[in-house]
């Protein structure tokens, strides 16, 4: 299965995982996640992560491999080759019903601007694909990621009930 170019930004480099890549986290072997790519992973990274969004994206990947630029992300800082989060798409536009972004910066990085230049990149890259729109759907809680989305560009286009204790609201982007 090939797989999908990097994105590349100002000072990151989006990096797609492969299948093996992400079993080898699931199986909590980091260093031989590490050997299949070329890059190091935190045990930070593989907790924030979770063992089910690894599995729900390995599943996801298995199913449409061939497309896997829409799925799982290694966010990498260029100057030091550091993992500082994940990003990538909730599955392919055909399985989804639209292109939706999602991002998250690791705790110690935050605050510094990543956020909005991964999700800018990731609009980029959908937009290069031919999508007409990107959305994002963040908690109305989450206030640094309702700050990302207006910074990139973003409008709300309605919100949508999660369950009884947390909301989402929804925004879109034209490409």
């Amino acid at each position: 299965m090939p797989l999908a170019p990097v994105i590349e930004s100002e000072r990151l480099l989006l990096v797609p995982l492969m299948e093996e890549t992400v079993e080898a986290l699931i199986d909590g072997e980091l260093e031989v996640a590490g050997d299949v790519q070329s890059l190091s992973f935190s045990s930070e990274f593989v907790e924030v992560l979770g063992q089910g969004f690894l599995e729900v994206h390995l599943r996801r990947m298995r199913e449409r491999g061939s497309l896997s630029g829409w799925f799982l992300r290694a966010v990498v800082r260029k100057d030091d080759a550091m993992i500082i989060g994940d990003c990538g798409f909730h599955g392919h536009p055909f399985d989804v019903g639209r292109a939706e972004i999602g991002y998250r910066i690791l705790p110690s990085y935050r605050d510094t601007g990543y956020a909005s230049e991964v999700a800018s990149a990731l609009v980029g890259w959908a937009r290069e694909q031919g999508e007409p729109s990107v959305f994002a759907t963040v908690q109305a809680t989450n206030r640094a990621s309702l700050r990302v989305v207006e910074k990139v560009g973003f409008a709300p286009v309605g919100d949508l009930r999660v369950d009884d204790t947390r909301e989402e609201l929804v925004f879109k982007i034209d490409c």
